[in-house]
């Protein structure tokens, strides 16, 4: 703020004003934006919930693999809600929940989903809480592909054992009657 003090003529005769030094608050914005553009380039979906559960935080890999969650992600975002009641029980008693779980994604599909949730402290309390959300519906899939690709290369093995034994019968049936005419 600036005051001018003027004479009787109207003239300047000296100016007050205040400043202040908003180097540290630049410097935190600055801090604040290259945060956020780390979150944003990651693959992984963030989201951050108050110690009440209120969800406040999404980067936007969060936004495009689920959208908005509202205010109560167990009931609205896990297949299994008490499934989520449990990973936010886990983590407001100050420990992590990593695992798999089934989520909705966006379009309500369900999606396999590694979840790594860490508790925020401040103080010993706990303030809020973070999950990282790994989507591995593909990886899922290109396992069980996997799995039935192993299964059929098994049954092929035996097959052609079976085969391979069933020509060794069929040539001593083969011989013996071969035997027999002569």
């Amino acid at each position: 703020a600036k005051i001018v003090e003027r004479d009787e003529n109207g003239r300047p005769t000296r100016f007050m004003g205040t400043h202040s030094d908003i180097t540290e608050r630049k410097l935190a914005e600055d801090e604040i934006k290259n945060f956020k553009k780390a979150m944003d380039a990651s693959s992984d979906a963030i989201g951050m919930a108050t110690a009440d559960g209120e969800h406040y935080y999404q980067n936007s890999r969060f936004d495009e693999l689920f959208g908005d969650v509202g205010t109560d992600p167990p009931s609205t975002l896990y297949v299994d809600e008490n499934v989520g009641r449990e990973v936010f029980s886990t983590i407001l008693s100050g420990d992590e929940w990593i695992g798999e779980v089934a989520m909705y994604g966006r379009d309500k599909s369900v999606l396999d989903i590694l979840l790594r949730a860490y508790p925020v402290k401040k103080d010993g309390r706990v303030t809020a809480v973070v999950g990282v959300h790994t989507n591995i519906t593909e990886l899922k899939k290109a396992e069980e592909e996997l799995k039935k690709m192993d299964r059929l290369k098994s049954v092929g093995t035996l097959a052609g054992g079976i085969a391979h034994d069933f020509n060794n019968i069929l040539s001593g049936v083969f011989g013996n009657i071969s035997i027999a005419r002569i």
